[in-house]
């Protein structure tokens, strides 16, 4: 019998790794962990748990851009056989900036300049 842990890091994908599974889990939960605290001093804060607010004053428990385009490579590798597809990448990358696809409510609250730069150059 499996614990509700291990059955919470099951992917219906075959393909997909528990491993994966757990990087992925691991990028997100970390990275919502920092949000609340983004652009503040390594000394100025103590993180104890999910919080929200922040300078885009988010919700606890939201991830970033950083998630949101981790989740994206993922999508485009798993459904490429795992290969590189630029297009495909790309394609998934401006779904994230133009209409919220892999962010954490289909809302993206910020986008670094130099990645917004990029996608409207590829």
């Amino acid at each position: 019998m499996t614990s509700p842990q291990e059955r919470t890091l099951q992917c219906r994908n075959p393909r997909i790794s528990p491993q994966l599974v757990s990087m992925v889990y691991g990028q997100a939960v970390g990275d919502a962990l920092g949000v609340p605290h983004e652009f503040q001093d390594r000394d100025g804060f103590t993180c104890t748990g999910m919080d929200s607010g922040g300078v885009h004053g988010q919700p606890a428990g939201t991830w970033s851009d950083d998630t949101s385009l981790m989740l994206a490579s993922v999508d485009s590798l798993a459904a490429n056989g795992w290969k590189l597809n630029a297009e495909d990448m790309r394609s998934g990358f401006r779904s994230w900036l133009r209409h919220g696809k892999y962010a954490v409510d289909g809302m993206v609250f910020d986008c670094g300049n130099t990645v917004r730069t990029a996608l409207r150059h590829i």
